[in-house]
């Protein structure tokens, strides 16, 4: 429990450093992911979690098409520093 709180931490703390619109999406998408298994594994029954997620992606999916067709493909910068920093 307490891996999946600090996962969930350490992908807002990428979120804010990231630009790029892909990457933020991502992001979204794995700590969601994190949100509902933690609270899955609150809760007895997971159906509600599992709702929430399905909704959830359908919303982003929405979102993913739109920033896709809105931004150009950007080439990504390799900051060595914040992977030596992670």
């Amino acid at each position: 429990m307490k891996m999946i709180i600090m996962m969930s931490t350490m992908l807002s703390m990428l979120f804010m450093n990231t630009k790029v619109p892909m990457q933020m999406i991502i992001i979204m998408l794995m700590q969601t992911t994190l949100t509902t298994f933690m609270m899955s594994i609150k809760n007895k029954s997971s159906w509600f979690t599992y709702m929430l997620m399905i909704i959830f992606i359908g919303g982003m999916m929405v979102l993913f098409i739109y920033i896709t067709s809105i931004t150009p493909n950007e080439q990504t910068k390799k900051n060595t520093m914040t992977i030596i920093m992670m």
